[in-house]
């Protein structure tokens, strides 16, 4: 079965129902097979964690890393091969496994690929391109997120932004869910509006809740870096995925290519037209552009 998340497509075993089918060629395939990994005498570097806040996962580190999730499964992670081998847990539901390959086993995958940079963040398209909207949990991108996309904007992605280097820098959308009221183990509510292809990265908002009111702060200093590499999506949770010297010089080049400002929010729901109308007013965009 084919289907695409991330912006690439997908050879699955396993129904990942819901996403989009693959637009251009297969780049991944996912493989189910019988037997645990975990349960061998591995050798290598071992990393652990808890995944998504709630589910203790290891990864045995080698040439070929191996990734368990409690209560989930094995998966043989090949970058090098486009493969990801699976070997679920007997019995497991299949919106479960699908949940966590989706949301937690290909994010890793493409971070050990070496072309992505997965920032805890949402994006829409604003006139053709993407604007991203950082946060840590809880801080309101997904609200923001899920208000553009009932103004009629194209969902890029909610949770895990994916972000690639080519000819510039670009987001690339993930899944067609969004995830305004986190439930654990949901993907979220699927929207119709979804961007088909990757799209140049426009700007990047750091959201800042708060009483004040909607406004944009432009950063332009040395903090811009740290900042960005404090959104980065699971290396703070794996630590096999901490910055490399070439991550860190890709994340400098975004710096320094791509407008960072924060956002101010206020937390009152019924201001969101405010910091709508904020954003398109700093982007430039007319306010009936949609």
């Amino acid at each position: 079965m084919l289907f695409s998340a991330y912006g690439i497509g997908i050879d699955s075993e396993l129904p990942l129902t819901g996403l989009p089918a693959p637009r251009g060629k297969q780049l991944l395939t996912l493989k189910l097979k019988s037997g645990c990994f975990h349960r061998l005498d591995i050798t290598g570097r071992c990393e652990e964690t808890v995944a998504e806040g709630y589910r203790y996962s290891k990864l045995v580190w080698g040439e070929h890393p191996l990734l368990y999730i409690e209560g989930v499964g094995d998966f043989h992670l090949r970058p090098q091969e486009s493969s990801i081998c699976c070997m679920l847990v007997p019995g497991i539901d299949r919106d479960m496994a699908r949940y966590w390959v989706i949301n937690f086993v290909l994010p890793v995958f493409l971070l050990l690929n070496g072309r992505f940079e997965i920032f805890h963040g949402s994006a829409v398209d604003i006139g053709n391109g993407g604007v991203a909207f950082l946060a840590e949990s809880m801080g309101g991108k997904s609200t923001l997120a899920n208000f553009f996309v009932r103004q009629g904007h194209a969902l890029l992605s909610d949770e895990h932004l994916g972000i690639v280097q080519q000819q510039g820098f670009c987001v690339v959308p993930s899944v067609p869910y969004i995830r305004a009221f986190r439930m654990a183990e949901v993907l979220g509510d699927p929207v119709e509006r979804f961007a088909p292809q990757p799209l140049p990265l426009r700007a990047i908002f750091l959201l800042d809740l708060g009483e004040e009111p909607a406004r944009v702060v432009p950063l332009t200093d040395g903090g811009v870096l740290a900042a960005l590499a404090g959104k980065c999506h699971l290396s703070r949770k794996l630590n096999f995925l901490n910055f490399t010297k070439e991550r860190f010089s890709r994340l400098a080049e975004l710096a320094e290519a791509v407008p960072v400002a924060k956002l101010c929010v206020p937390r009152d729901l019924s201001r969101l037209p405010e910091v709508y109308e904020t954003v398109l007013s700093h982007l430039g965009e007319p306010h009936d552009s949609i």
